[in-house]
C-alpha cells in the first residue's frame, strides 16, 4: 500500500470565494488556504497569513518552521498553528 504525503482534496480561493477540489486539479498560479492540521498540498510561496510548518518529513528538522508572508511552503508538510494563504508554484509529480 503507497502511503501519500499529499492530502487528496484543498480549500483554493477563487473570486474571493473558498472551494475544495481535488489537488490534481490545482494549478500554477492558484491561491490555496492551509488551516492548523492540514497538510500543505503543493509548493508555493506565502501571500497572507502566519503559521508554523512541520517539514521534518523533508528536512528532519525535528522544530516545525515561522512561515509569514514570502516564504516558501512544500508539498507534504504538516501546518501546526495559524491558517495561511499561499500561491502554489509547483504542482503535480
Amino acid at each position: 500500500m503507497k502511503t501519500r504525503l499529499q492530502p487528496q482534496k484543498a480549500v483554493v480561493i477563487v473570486d474571493g470565494k473558498e472551494q475544495t477540489i481535488a489537488v490534481e486539479a490545482i494549478q500554477v498560479g492558484m491561491q490555496v488556504r492551509v488551516k492548523p492540521g492540514e497538510k500543505v498540498p503543493v509548493d508555493g510561496v506565502v501571500v497572507s497569513g502566519e503559521s508554523y510548518i512541520d517539514e521534518s518529513m523533508l528536512t528532519g528538522e525535528p522544530l516545525p518552521v515561522n512561515k509569514t508572508v514570502g516564504a516558501e511552503v512544500s508539498a507534504g508538510t504538516l501546518n501546526k498553528t495559524g491558517s495561511i494563504v499561499f500561491k502554489a508554484t509547483r504542482v503535480g509529480s
